[in-house]
């Protein structure tokens, strides 16, 4: 049952296009859909109060695309480690597709405290770790961007890539 659950998930994640009609509604079913896939492959668990979706345009077309920040708990073998991942989908021709899913902070890592979406740039709200922090609780708020560099015209979903731009 397990394997065909996943099977299902992840040929859903793959064609990843879904009509943007009612934009909260399918985008929340999407992200659902898209995070139990990628805990299920990776033997993880969702820590589900720590989901941040936002909204805005990341490709210039006047259309607001959607993102995701989710933590993942666990993993083969069990233990505490956590760690967040960035999922973007682009609104293309009214549908939903997915462009990006990178892990981008965890335990140990970096935190974030809230994100939007400004000129085509994701902007992170973020905490860091300063030398004497414990290891749990960083404290040096700072912020990280990612722009989403790609073929937007592509069908492949592995013609994009979010790039990291280094500021803080």
């Amino acid at each position: 049952m397990k394997i065909v659950l996943s099977a299902l998930l992840t040929l859903f994640i793959a064609s990843s296009i879904v009509n943007a009609a009612s934009r909260d509604d399918l985008l929340t079913s999407v992200f659902e859909l898209h995070v139990q896939a990628k805990a299920l492959k990776l033997e993880a668990s969702e820590y589900k109060k720590a989901r941040h979706v936002f909204f805005g345009d990341l490709n210039g077309d006047n259309r607001e695309d959607g993102c995701i920040i989710y933590t993942l708990e666990g993993g083969p073998g069990g233990g505490n480690y956590y760690w967040f991942s960035l999922a973007v989908y682009l609104n293309i021709d009214n549908k939903y597709k997915l462009a990006a899913d990178e892990k981008i902070g965890g335990k140990g890592g970096r935190q974030f405290t809230a994100s939007r979406i400004e000129n085509g740039i994701i902007i992170l709200d973020s905490l860091f770790r300063r030398l004497d922090d414990a290891f749990c609780c960083p404290s040096l708020e700072g912020q990280v961007f990612y722009e989403l560099i790609g073929d937007y015209d592509s069908e492949s979903k592995d013609t994009f890539v979010l790039d990291e731009l280094n500021r803080l």
